[in-house]
């Protein structure tokens, strides 16, 4: 049996198996300052979908090695950001590599391990090797050694950290829920 549910966001088909929706891409201008909701991807990877998570969490799932996820458009204002912090949880066996590029070059890598399993959320702040500005695209890019789901990204959102620009890396290993 399939059931149509329409919404202002996005359709959903709910049947005896799991499906992945795509509720849409956002503004072009919005603040990089806001919570911005993962799920509202502009591009992505074959394979990267939507799916609801721990008690209806919608999140951008099934990231895997070589995939990637676009966002168009974000303003950074004249200010710029030199931070990011976001929500995820991660089921990896080996560690996993995310990098977030702005026109292709690197502002932030960082290192993810198993954060406890699904729903064991992880918050994270990385500081970014140069301060953006303006209205740029984002990439956030995936790799790992081995062929496995590294990712659930719940919602990211930039910031400013005082004066400080740091080292383009940091590392989240094993974490203990609680």
């Amino acid at each position: 049996m399939i059931f149509l549910i329409f919404s202002s966001l996005f359709l959903t088909v709910l049947c005896d198996s799991p499906v992945a929706v795509w509720p849409g891409s956002l503004p072009l201008g919005q603040s990089a300052y806001s919570i911005i909701q993962a799920e509202f991807y502009d591009a992505s990877s074959v394979g990267v979908g939507v799916d609801f998570h721990c008690n209806n969490v919608m999140t951008a799932s099934y990231i895997n090695v070589g995939d990637n996820l676009k966002y168009m458009g974000l303003d950074f204002g004249d200010d710029g950001a030199n931070m990011l912090t976001l929500q995820f949880y991660s089921t990896v066996t080996q560690p996993a590599t995310v990098t977030i590029s702005v026109l292709g070059s690197p502002i932030a890598t960082f290192t993810v391990g198993n954060t406890g399993g699904d729903c064991d959320w992880f918050t994270l702040t990385v500081f970014l090797s140069k301060v953006v500005t303006g209205i740029n695209n984002i990439e956030f890019q995936f790799d790992s050694p081995i062929s496995e789901d590294i990712f659930n990204l719940d919602w990211f959102q930039f910031g400013v950290a005082g004066s400080y620009i740091g080292s383009t890396t940091a590392s989240v290993t094993t974490v203990s829920p609680g």
